[in-house]
Parts: C-alpha cells; sequence; structure tokens
C-alpha cells in the first residue's frame, strides 16, 4: 500500500522539477551557471562579479590560489 510520504516526496520533487523549468525557461536562465570552485558541483545563478555558489567555495577556491603562489615562489 502507498505510504503517506511517499506523497509528500512526490510533491516535492514535481514542485522541484517545475520551478527548475521555470528558471531554465526564464531570462534569468543565461545567468545560471557552474560554482567556479574545483571540488564543488552546484549552480548558481550570477550576479555581478560571483563565480561561488558560497563563501566556502569562494574560501577554498581563494586558498588554493594563494597555495599556489606561495608554492612556485619558492
Amino acid at each position: 500500500t502507498p505510504h503517506p510520504v511517499t506523497a509528500i516526496v512526490d510533491h516535492a520533487l514535481a514542485t522541484l522539477a517545475a520551478d527548475a523549468a521555470d528558471l531554465l525557461t526564464s531570462p534569468d536562465g543565461d545567468r545560471l551557471t557552474a560554482c567556479g570552485s574545483a571540488p564543488c558541483n552546484r549552480y548558481l545563478l550570477r550576479r555581478g562579479r560571483r563565480h561561488w555558489c558560497s563563501t566556502r567555495c569562494g574560501d577554498r577556491a581563494r586558498a588554493a590560489r594563494a597555495y599556489t603562489r606561495r608554492r612556485n615562489s619558492g
């Protein structure tokens, strides 16, 4: 027999799919881009100069660049 949780999950997935379709077909869909941090697989709506999905990803990318500079300078 169907479980009530199954209906809730199905509804949530349908809502998520509808919202994703609305975003991808809207004018904002052109701003959708992958996060610029190497290990991250998330996406974001680009606004201005922002390249990362979160502060954590931005900090990780900046730390990796600083580490590379230090390693290559000495």
